[in-house]
Order: structure tokens, then C-alpha cells, then sequence
């Protein structure tokens, strides 16, 4: 399916959330978030929520710095 991820649209083979933050490379950062079709999916959702054909994804990384 296509989906569109910070503004980019891509071939997205996975069905969920969870899915998607292990093919972008995302996994290993703490404190993600993620926006999808304007709406914060908690953490504890990813493994079920199920992205569909032209969703609109935020993958959020926070800044560390001072």
C-alpha cells in the first residue's frame, strides 16, 4: 500500500504502526511520536493500530540538546 510518511510517500509492505517504525529504522529511539491522519496513536496502541491505503503518517523524533 502507499502511505505517506513525514511528507513522502512510500510502499509500505507491514500492517501496523509498529511495523512501520522497524522499516523506516526508527526503532531504537525512545520518546517517538506518532501522528496519524492528525491524530497522537499512543504507544501502547502501535502493535494493533492498522495503517491503511493513503494514511497520512508523523513520525515524530524529539531533540535532545539545551
Amino acid at each position: 500500500m502507499k502511505i505517506e510518511v513525514n511528507r513522502e510517500i512510500i510502499q509500505f509492505n507491514g500492517d501496523t504502526i509498529s511495523d512501520l517504525i522497524k522499516e523506516q529504522g526508527k526503532n531504537g529511539n525512545s520518546g517517538l511520536v506518532v501522528v496519524v491522519n492528525g491524530t497522537i496513536v499512543l504507544k501502547n496502541q502501535w502493535d494493533i493500530y492498522k495503517l491503511k491505503e493513503a494514511d497520512s503518517i508523523f513520525i515524530i523524533i524529539p531533540a535532545e540538546g539545551g
